[in-house]
């Protein structure tokens, strides 16, 4: 590959990598949401368990206790529920960072790779320019001496 290739190569592996970062962020954001939406179950299944006690310890009717129970059931199965969303959006994140990893080390390889190939095509030029100046000061020095040389024969 030629180093105008691996340019775009690497500009498409620095979009890939830019891409999975906003992915993974992503990511995290749902299983963060996801961990405050258990929260806000757990804190109403304690209230509304809190509230029952409270009316037991009064009296309470049988439909009520039913309802009560049916309806702690329920956020309870929601909780459950929301367990798995929470490890499914665990799992997201972490296939998430995986992807984001990859293209990272890949975008990072491709770089070094082309600051390799600039590095050697600079000690290049500058081999070349040392040379040049080389040939020039030899070309002088013969020049000063044949011009010195005439000079002494006169």
């Amino acid at each position: 590959m030629n180093k105008k290739t691996l340019k775009i190569y690497a500009q498409q592996l620095a979009d890939k990598e830019k891409e999975a970062a906003i992915a993974l962020a992503q990511a995290q954001h749902a299983h963060q949401r996801a961990l405050a939406q258990r929260q806000s179950l757990e804190k109403y299944h304690q209230i509304y368990a809190h509230e029952l006690r409270q009316k037991a310890s009064v009296g309470l009717g049988s439909q009520q206790l039913q309802h009560y129970q049916r309806f702690l059931e329920n956020i309870y199965e929601a909780l459950r529920q929301q367990v798995q969303v929470i490890d499914k959006a665990q799992q997201n994140v972490q296939n998430a960072l995986a992807r984001w990893r990859q293209h990272y080390t890949d975008a990072q390889s491709i770089e070094i790779l082309l600051k390799g190939l600039e590095k050697k095509e600079r000690a290049a030029r500058e081999s070349v320019e040392q040379d040049l100046q080389d040939e020039f000061v030899n070309i002088h020095i013969v020049h000063k001496v044949g011009t010195d040389f005439e000079s002494s024969d006169e």
